[in-house]
């Protein structure tokens, strides 16, 4: 989770739902619902956790399709970085305000994906104009990307995080519902594109935080090319 502090509507003695924690759950969770893997290895791939550290209290298993709880079941559920990986995006979302009457939703945006493009996640979405348009990767060319992106990993692999902590704010989208809002599967790219109306908001002097970036970035490539290549 990339945003917890815009986690605020939970009351206290609410009753809390959280799917697919992994191995990080939120500690104001009192039910974790979990996808059942046919393999523990699964469920590692997925989640990037490891054996044996996922949450084993209040843990409710499911196939992936309707989730085994009653209407209004719980007060809020928290939904972080698992709505990329599901198959039936509007189904999954009609469950959750089902059994949740708020909760809190986040996940990658297109601009992330761009760049690291994990297989696991089928994909894209951004909330926009009080709606969520969503698209399934297949439906973009991303793979033709797979030489740059594998380069982006092994940056992850090697620590470097700089861009996108400093970019957050445009690779991840993250918020608080209270209300069941719409869902559309989007016809074009454009609209899944985080706006770029608020990068003003780096500028002090204008411009100059946006060129610190930049450079910064430029030479963060430069070096893992020299250290990977030895140029």
């Amino acid at each position: 989770m990339f945003f917890p502090s815009r986690i605020t509507r939970i009351e206290r003695g609410a009753l809390v739902l959280e799917i697919g924690p992994g191995t990080q759950p939120h500690p104001r969770a009192n039910v974790f619902l979990e996808l059942q893997y046919a393999h523990e290895e699964e469920f590692i791939r997925q989640t990037g956790g490891a054996l044996g550290v996922k949450p084993r209290n209040n843990v409710v298993l499911y196939n992936g399709e309707r989730f085994p709880f009653s209407n209004g079941a719980f007060d809020y559920v928290i939904c972080s970085h698992v709505i990329e990986h599901v198959g039936n995006v509007e189904y999954f979302l009609e469950e959750m305000f089902r059994v949740a009457r708020a909760g809190y939703l986040e996940y990658p945006t297109v601009l992330y994906e761009y760049l690291y493009n994990f297989n696991v996640h089928q994909n894209l979405l951004l909330m926009k104009s009080d709606a969520l348009a969503y698209m399934p990767k297949g439906d973009v060319s991303l793979s033709e990307f797979v030489a740059i992106q594998r380069f982006f990993h092994y940056t992850l692999d090697l620590g470097y995080s700089q861009l996108v902590n400093a970019l957050a704010d445009k690779m991840f989208q993250g918020f608080e519902w209270t209300t069941p809002f719409t869902c559309h599967r989007a016809t074009c790219i454009e609209e899944l594109v985080p706006s770029t109306d608020d990068l003003v908001q780096w500028q002090s002097p204008p411009i100059g935080r946006i060129q610190r970036l930049r450079a910064r970035a430029w030479s963060l490539v430069h070096s893992l090319i020299r250290r990977r290549f030895g140029t």
